[in-house]
């Protein structure tokens, strides 16, 4: 049968995070298209992170697969006794909140096909959150072929990013 010679090896992994920063550094575009850093403060920088990883044997044939997502809030914290900034507690600039990742690969000898596809979740570009790029998916489509040498291998591969020109 197609599935009699076969493997399985999976792997979860999950981290949890929570970080503060004293006198984050924030960068922002400024006039003549030259960029400006301010200090904006403590920062708090909280989520998770999760990947699924398997891999599978049959017969010669290597598949593999992988999922991965990540939730992050990073936000400026209101710490002294000033009246309150806006933009306290509302998520940093060029940072999403959602990211997620998926990848599917087939291995037969020293070929090796593989896609990764990669969301990145909307991202604000003004502190009030007044203006955001949207959210964007990109997939990448990668073919490789490997050369054993006496030391070592050498691999050769064609690539296409953003295989389907969506960002």
């Amino acid at each position: 049968t197609l599935f009699a010679n076969h493997s399985i090896i999976p792997q979860f992994r999950f981290t949890a995070f929570w970080s503060v920063t004293d006198n984050w550094i924030k960068w922002t575009p400024a006039d003549g298209g030259q960029y400006q850093a301010t200090n904006i403060g403590e920062v708090v920088s909280k989520g998770t992170e999760s990947s699924l990883t398997g891999s599978w044997k049959i017969r010669k044939v290597i598949l593999g697969a992988r999922v991965a997502y990540t939730f992050c809030r990073s936000e400026k914290q209101h710490v002294t006794r000033e009246p309150q900034d806006p933009t306290d507690d509302l998520q940093l600039i060029y940072i999403p909140v959602h990211a997620a990742s998926g990848q599917l690969s087939a291995s037969v000898g020293a070929w090796r096909v593989s896609y990764y596809h990669h969301f990145c979740g909307k991202r604000f570009t003004t502190s009030d959150h007044s203006a955001s790029i949207p959210s964007y998916q990109t997939g990448d489509l990668t073919i490789t072929h490997l050369f054993p040498l006496r030391k070592g291998v050498v691999a050769c591969f064609v690539r296409v990013d953003n295989l389907w020109d969506e960002a």
